[in-house]
C-alpha cells in the first residue's frame, strides 16, 4: 500500500515537473513572439500610414505619427489576453505604455527613443514589474518599435535624421539613407 502512494506521488511529480517545463520552454517564449509580432506589425503599419510609399519609394521628409494613430493600430492588432487597456502616451519625457489588466492592476513599459547612426533605438526601456519584465521582457519591447520602423525606412532608402518627442506626438525627419 505504502509503495503504491509512493510511486503515485513520484508520477505525480514527474508529471508537474513536464508541465512546467513546457510553459518555460514552449508556452513563455510563444507569449514572448506573439506580443513581439503583435507590436512590430502594428508599429510598421501606422509607419508605413504616415510614410507612404508614393511611386514604390517614401520620400525623404518629416513625418508624425500620433499617438491617436499608435493607439487606434495597437488595439485593433495586438491580441492581449487579460489586459483591460492598453494605452500610449506620448510625452518629452518617453514613450510609455500603461496596461490594466483584468485585476485592475496598472503595470507600465517606458522608454526614450533616440536616433543613433540613422536609425531609431529605444534606450532605457523599463517595466514597471520584474514579473511583466519576465513575461514580456521590455527590451523585447524595444527591439518591436526599432525594427517596425527601421525596416520601413531600410526598405525604401531612408534614414533618420533626427526625432522630435512632444505631447501626443513623435516627429522623424529623414533623409536618403547614403
Amino acid at each position: 500500500m505504502r509503495r503504491g502512494c509512493f510511486l503515485t506521488v513520484v508520477i505525480l511529480l514527474v508529471l508537474c515537473l513536464v508541465a512546467c517545463g513546457l510553459g518555460y520552454f514552449v508556452g513563455i517564449p510563444r507569449v514572448r513572439d506573439s506580443a513581439r509580432e503583435g507590436m512590430e506589425d502594428a508599429i510598421s503599419t501606422t509607419v508605413a500610414e504616415q510614410i507612404p510609399a508614393t511611386g514604390g519609394i517614401a520620400q525623404p521628409g518629416t513625418y508624425e505619427i500620433t499617438e491617436d494613430e499608435l493607439q487606434a493600430e495597437i488595439t485593433g492588432n495586438v491580441d492581449v489576453q487579460n489586459v483591460n487597456d492598453l494605452v500610449i502616451d506620448l510625452a518629452p519625457s518617453g514613450i510609455t505604455f500603461r496596461i490594466t489588466t483584468n485585476g485592475d492592476q496598472d503595470l507600465t513599459y517606458t522608454g526614450q527613443p533616440e536616433v543613433v547612426d540613422g536609425q531609431l533605438r529605444m534606450e532605457n526601456m523599463e517595466a514597471s514589474e520584474g514579473f511583466l519584465d519576465w513575461i514580456f521582457p521590455a527590451d523585447d519591447l524595444g527591439d518591436a518599435i526599432e525594427d517596425a520602423v527601421n525596416n520601413h525606412f531600410a526598405e525604401n532608402n531612408l534614414e533618420l535624421e533626427s526625432l522630435d518627442l512632444t505631447n501626443e506626438a513623435l516627429t522623424l525627419e529623414t533623409v536618403a539613407a547614403s
